[in-house]
């Protein structure tokens, strides 16, 4: 499976939900996590863990590498400017975008709606990340911002938690973070965002292998 995580502006958990992801893909098959963003933010997390598990490398890497794993999860520059949604939908399962429920984040989507529209493709999907806990209503309301704007928002999100920077500071991912109670339940929402994923993604094998046998001569 291959992952492309990317998003509009930066400081919005795309490389942190890439990394999550990579490290939880690799529990089920070796996965190999491609940084191309210039900032190089999960090459830098890598080098302060060696015992991470799964592969961390620049794009290069893949020709090299590339049959050694069974999973892909790409790091995308953080792009000001209008992403190139097309491009980034050549060779992968799903297309994640990370955006928090703030109104820079909501505005920046907002404009670029129709962009997405234009893409049209079921593999593009929303994630909301640093949500902040019941009763603020920040997640729900962008939700439904979004999803009246007929963006595709999955139903996981990820909550605001400190242990994301602590996690960061140490090279580790967030459920090793010590003395932190929050560290374990941030670390269950990427694992409902993995499920959810895997989800989508059989969901749209299935609809691509129907409509490939329903055309004429196959």
């Amino acid at each position: 499976m291959v992952i492309t995580v990317a998003s509009f502006k930066g400081g919005v958990g795309k490389s942190t939900s890439a990394l999550h992801l990579a490290y939880l893909l690799n529990q089920k098959a070796p996965t190999m996590l491609v940084d191309t963003d210039p900032n190089k933010t999960a090459t830098l997390w890598a080098r302060r863990n060696d015992n991470r598990g799964f592969h961390v490398g620049p794009a290069t890497a893949l020709a090299k590498d590339a049959q050694r794993f069974q999973h892909f999860v790409i790091d995308t520059p953080a792009r000001p400017e209008n992403l190139d949604l097309q491009s980034l939908l050549e060779g992968t399962d799903l297309l994640l975008i990370p955006t928090p429920p703030a109104s820079f984040a909501l505005d920046t989507l907002q404009d670029a709606h129709e962009t997405f529209r234009e893409a049209a493709s079921p593999a593009i999907r929303i994630l909301l990340t640093s949500c902040p806990p019941a009763p603020q209503k920040d997640a729900r309301e962008a939700r439904e911002v979004l999803t009246d704007l007929r963006f595709r928002v999955m139903n996981s999100q990820i909550r605001r938690a400190k242990a994301f920077e602590y996690a960061a500071r140490q090279g580790c991912v967030v459920s090793e973070v010590k003395g932190d109670p929050i560290a374990g339940l941030a670390m269950r929402d990427y694992d409902a965002t993995l499920d959810e994923i895997e989800e989508i993604v059989e969901s749209i094998a299935r609809t691509e292998q129907g409509e490939l046998a329903n055309v004429p001569g196959n």
